[in-house]
């Protein structure tokens, strides 16, 4: 069995992808906690109060969205950035390759910015990450 060259292209990817993972669960987490309380005009209206500025009654009480459906958007953001941060961690430590993978495409799903670049190193780095004790490299594509 040859030896593997180690580069910094999994440390790279999960770099980005616990970036990636922070920044959705703080986005979800304040989403969650502004967002499923005050929305669309509700806000703009709140922001014009606190300025002094006359609101007419027919405002006060609108909403362009519903509260549900921004805190249900803070939901779904919180389990993305939880797998991508214990991905990128993983893809980090080189271990459990398929996770990492998994990691990187919920940060993908989130900022494509930052997880499209982590989804292709950690793909060009499968060959870098264990495997396992009980699995052996027979049937994996070691590349050139």
């Amino acid at each position: 069995m040859a030896a593997t060259r180690t580069t910094r292209r999994p440390t790279a990817a999960g770099v980005l992808a616990v970036v990636t993972g922070v920044v959705a669960i703080g986005g979800g987490i304040a989403i969650v906690l502004v967002g499923g309380s005050m929305t669309g005009l509700q806000f703009s209206t709140w922001l014009a109060y606190l300025a002094g500025l006359d609101v007419p009654a027919a405002l006060s009480g609108v909403t362009i969205l519903s509260p549900l459906l921004l805190g249900s958007l803070g939901a779904i953001l919180i389990p993305f950035g939880v797998v991508s941060l214990t991905g990128g961690i993983q893809a980090m430590h080189r271990r459990h390759w398929r996770f990492a993978l998994a990691g990187c495409l919920c940060a993908s799903a989130v900022l494509p910015v930052l997880g499209l670049p982590a989804v292709v190193l950690v793909a060009m780095s499968r060959s870098e990450f264990d495997i396992g004790p009980e699995r052996t490299r027979e049937g994996y594509d070691e590349g050139p």
